[in-house]
Parts: C-alpha cells; structure tokens; sequence
C-alpha cells in the first residue's frame, strides 16, 4: 500500500506527545501520515491560489471610454406647511 519510505528524527519528547492523543486502536505511524497528508494538501491550497492568474484585462481604445453622466439636480422639495393667504384691503 505504501511505496515510500521515509526515517525523520524529532525534537525530544514529541513521541510521547504523540502516543498521548492516539485513539485507543490508532497507530503513530497511521498518525504522522495522517499529519504530513493534511500539512501537505492545506499548503499546495495556498500555493495554487498564489499562483491562480489574474484575469486579463483588453486595453480600451480613447473612443470606448465610457464617461459618466452628470448627476442629476433632485427636483426641489414641496413644503408641508399650509399656505396661509394674505390678508387684502376688501375684506
């Protein structure tokens, strides 16, 4: 199942640490390779989207350059007061 074989040292005390969270039937190999696996797929993720290109852009020509309209002036406001009428001279 395994073609590949591979002898690593670690720093002291990271087999005791290891064999401290083995499920009660796992064992520390099935763990390094489980770890190595995970470490492996999260960084060839990163490494993909560096390299995923951007897309290209055409140049426009002066003619195509979209301009924006001017904003529209909004429309004034009508007031909510009553209107009240002058008084006049004949009444």
């Amino acid at each position: 199942m395994f073609s590949e074989d591979i002898l690593g040292r670690f720093p002291e005390g990271t087999v005791d640490r290891i064999s401290a969270v083995l499920a009660e039937d796992e064992e520390r190999t099935a763990f390094i390779r489980k770890a190595v696996e995970s470490e492996l797929q999260r960084r060839e993720a990163i490494i993909a989207a560096a390299r995923k290109p951007e897309p290209v852009k055409a140049p426009m020509s002066k003619k195509a350059v979209i301009r924006k309209a001017p904003a529209k002036k909004a429309p004034p406001k009508k007031s909510t007061a009553k209107k009240v009428r002058a008084p006049t001279k004949d009444r």
